[in-house]
């Protein structure tokens, strides 16, 4: 067998054996089973930069692959009645056209693959796009409509979707004729790329299926329908607290979900200090604070967020309890508020708080009126201790996605944070998670809290 082995972590084992391969694909910590596809004929795998032909014939059901490290041209060019299974570890383009009455299954493990130069409207009308482990997909240099049809299938382990626009005054990036399933905003990402004009506000309406839509002034420049999310619906102008984020830089636009960028602490928690235990809103910029190796760190950034009254009663920013004792004995001292994407510290991995509710000494509260958040930031990202835990300060990513934050990304930032940059890995999903929400759960036994309230999506 020889492995290939993307940056996201999927390996690609490809046996040779007489005229066909066996495929093995290995997922990293918490992207699933391996998975095993036999009987692929050696024309139909590419394991270096090259062309690929898809050529199903009528009422056959056929496998194709590019391994990762390989850069495929691939051709479409399939029968009525007949399945395509397209597996990118590595980067494709697609051109031509497919069949209305065939099947094509493109299933993107942490690869890349875009719509080539010139393509049609509906290109990919009726092709599912799986997207995981880390896997983009988007429209490349062909106009937006050659995706029209296609259904966008996001997995478990997070992707990318990207729709670039052509930048042209007027001009509007409607996402309206793609399907997009299984959207998750702890794991993935929909970025719009050359809006025609800055965002000055946007709306979000639906409950399962919910519609954002980018505005102009009164003029629309994008939308997206998706289904996973839990934004509170409304409309933002500018300037008001809502679950996106605008920054922009240099002409470039950067929309991130969730001023939960910002969040962290409630007001009144106690975080330790050389002098011992201040609460977080008396701290300031320069003050030291503990880290949890015991060294004293100068704070380089102390910010506060309010949320506005129409977004309360939401899961994306209502504060999560974490029960005094919730950990260990005396762990936390008292009980602590955080906002859900905050990140605990546990068997060397960072957890968010939202990942840890058990609706019983770790649970979701719904408060009326404005919310106050908190946090500080050290350089570089560390483990602080509040009320006596190990927490994280906060990370600047620039608005780049974290637990709860990946939504809608426009023109990145440059060189933004990333959480290469954190201070210990993020968890969010896998055996060890499970291990330590059992622990945790446990641990709620033990102390006798039963479940009370949980906060509806």
């Amino acid at each position: 067998m020889t492995n290939f082995t993307n940056g996201n972590g999927v390996t690609y084992g490809l046996t040779l054996s007489g005229s066909t391969y066996t495929l093995v694909i290995t997922y990293p910590a918490g992207g699933g089973s391996p998975q095993t596809i036999t009987g692929i004929p050696a024309a139909n795998v590419l394991t270096a930069s090259g062309n690929l032909t898809v050529a199903t014939s009528l009422g056959q059901t056929a496998n194709y692959v590019i391994a990762p490290g390989a850069s495929a041209a691939i051709t479409m060019n399939v029968a009525i009645l007949s399945t395509s299974n397209i597996h990118v570890g590595g980067s494709a383009t697609i051109g031509s056209t497919v069949s209305l009455a065939s099947t094509t299954n493109i299933y993107v493990d942490g690869g890349a693959v875009t719509a080539a130069t010139g393509q049609l409207a509906g290109l990919l009308s009726g092709t599912n796009v799986y997207l995981d482990n880390g896997g983009t997909f988007g429209n490349g240099p062909a106009l937006l409509s050659a995706l029209n049809g296609t259904a966008v299938n996001f997995g478990s382990n997070g992707g990318t979707f990207v729709a670039t626009g052509t930048g042209n005054p007027g001009s509007v990036i409607d996402l309206s004729s793609l399907t997009i399933n299984g959207f998750s905003n702890l794991k993935d990402n929909i970025e719009f790329l050359n809006l025609a004009s800055q965002v000055t506000s946007y709306s979000i309406a639906g409950t399962t299926n919910q519609t954002i839509t980018l505005f102009n002034g009164s003029t629309q420049i994008g939308n997206v329908t998706v289904n996973g999310t839990a934004f509170p619906t409304g409309t933002v102008i500018e300037g008001q607290s809502g679950p996106l984020t605008f920054t922009y830089s240099g002409g470039n636009v950067f929309v991130s979900a969730g001023t939960s960028t910002f969040f962290c602490f409630l007001a009144g928690t106690r975080i330790l200090t050389p002098q011992g235990e201040v609460a977080i809103e008396d701290l300031h910029d320069g003050d030291l604070v503990m880290t949890a190796a015991g060294m004293a760190a100068p704070i380089t950034s102390l910010a506060v967020t309010r949320i506005s009254t129409q977004f309360t009663n939401h899961a994306q920013i209502m504060p999560v309890k974490i029960s005094a004792g919730a950990f260990a004995d005396g762990l936390p001292k008292r009980d602590l508020y955080v906002s859900p994407d905050h990140s605990f510290f546990f068997d060397g991995v960072l957890v968010p708080a939202q990942l840890l509710i058990n609706d019983s000494t770790i649970r979701q509260i719904s408060r009326a009126g404005e919310i106050v958040y908190y946090h500080l930031e050290l350089e570089p990202h560390d483990l602080i201790i509040a009320e006596g835990v190990a927490t994280e300060s906060f990370l600047d990513t620039g608005g780049q996605p974290r637990a709860a934050q990946g939504v809608v990304n426009l023109l990145p930032l440059a060189e933004p944070k990333t959480w290469d940059d954190a201070c210990a890995p993020l968890l969010l999903a896998g055996p060890q998670l499970e291990s330590i929400r059992a622990r945790l759960q446990e641990r709620a036994e033990t102390v006798g809290i039963t479940a009370v309230y949980t906060v509806a999506a």
